[in-house]
């Protein structure tokens, strides 16, 4: 499934704030193990500095397995393949099915951009978006069978 660059942008948008906090939590933690190794000279004590301890890294861990999530979806989102129409011309469809309606027509070897990178990795039905002849943009759907990953020679 595509994804848009409205949605690629929320994406980094969350990444962002992710790394904000990460670097907050960096920021409080540092500043949590000043006043542990104060708190330690004062009491003598290591209990309550273990247990602090122990919270912050989790918590620093989580904002870390969350963001490296993030990461990764970005990085394949980012990825993009270009396909051309084989066929004389092509269907661009409402929805993933053969029945669904058909919403507009590309000729022979119009380039189709998506998220993947070779027809072997695509679905039976690739979701594609551009921005039709209005300056509407458009999602449709195209079946990869129609498709090469080389113009056709006319």
């Amino acid at each position: 499934m595509a994804i848009s660059e409205i949605e690629i942008k929320k994406k980094k948008g969350i990444l962002r704030a992710y790394e904000k906090a990460l670097d907050v939590m960096e920021g409080k933690l540092n500043s949590e193990e000043a006043r542990i190794e104060k708190l330690q000279a004062q009491k003598g004590t290591k209990k309550q500095s273990t247990c602090l301890t122990i919270f912050i890294v989790f918590a620093i861990l989580f904002v870390i397995m969350t963001g490296a999530s993030m990461i990764g979806f970005l990085n394949k989102a980012g990825r993009t393949g270009t396909f051309y129409v084989k066929s004389t011309t092509v269907n661009i469809r409402q929805c993933p099915a053969s029945n669904c309606e058909i919403i507009d027509t590309f000729p022979l070897n119009s380039e189709i951009v998506t998220q993947y990178q070779s027809l072997k990795e695509a679905p039976d039905w690739i979701e594609m978006n551009y921005t039709n002849d209005k300056g509407v943009n458009i999602t449709g759907y195209v079946v990869k069978t129609v498709l090469s990953e080389k113009k056709i020679s006319e």
